[in-house]
């Protein structure tokens, strides 16, 4: 976790410094964070949006970002390019956060959060306001090194159980996952943008600052 909790925080500087210039970046991925001598470097701001003075959002003839992490209102037709016969969407610095919380989350689980739906099912989990995220409570690493997750029912059925041998066997190591992690991503993926976070006060929540509590921030998806 002292790792990914550098990292993490290194992301979130290099966002908050093209924030405090009202620039939203549009396709905040893994793949635009380039590590240059062990610090990570924001890159391929081909597709980013200058926020208008005066306002709090830009807007774009075109539905941007890769889809892993893309916002539900990059994804919205405003209806202001009708009278142009133009899809017109609204972004604005909380689509960054929403891109932020799906990086954090295959971070702490080693995938995105829709990562077992195809395109058009993850265009629509994104676009569902009543679609509810999975949230494991435990990791479970098989002897490959690959990711068993553990959902809430099993984590009940863990209760009281006595793991046989065999089962044992199977798995090298069960991890918790970082309640403090969890919290952070469900803030981060509300479906409202009003609800999310700003950069500043991810860098003030606990996740980032252990048995401190500098700042709680809601969740609620």
């Amino acid at each position: 976790m002292t790792v990914m909790r550098m990292y993490w925080e290194q992301m979130l500087s290099a966002v908050q410094t093209i924030h405090e210039e009202r620039i939203v970046h549009s396709d905040l991925n893994p793949a635009n964070f380039l590590l240059v001598c062990g610090q990570l470097k924001l890159i391929d701001f081909g597709i980013a949006k200058r926020i208008p003075s005066g306002s709090t959002e830009s807007y774009s003839h075109q539905k941007i970002g890769t889809v892993d992490y893309v916002s539900p209102e990059a994804l919205k037709d405003t209806g202001k390019g009708q009278n142009i016969g133009r899809v017109m969407i609204r972004m604005g610095l909380a689509s960054d956060v929403w891109s932020l919380g799906c990086i954090l989350y295959q971070m702490l689980y080693g995938h995105t959060p829709l990562a077992d739906y195809d395109f058009q099912g993850k265009l629509d989990a994104i676009m569902d306001e009543s679609f509810i995220i999975d949230y494991p409570k435990w990791l479970e690493y098989n002897p490959d090194g690959t990711i068993k997750e553990t959902h809430e029912d099993e984590e009940e059925k863990r209760k009281g159980a006595d793991l046989s041998e065999p089962a044992r066997e199977r798995v090298t190591a069960q991890v918790k996952v970082d309640v403090d992690g969890i919290d952070t991503i469900r803030a981060c993926l509300q479906y409202d943008p009003k609800q999310r976070p700003t950069v500043p006060q991810l860098l003030q929540v606990p996740l980032l600052h252990p048995g401190e509590r500098l700042m709680d921030i809601p969740a609620s998806r």
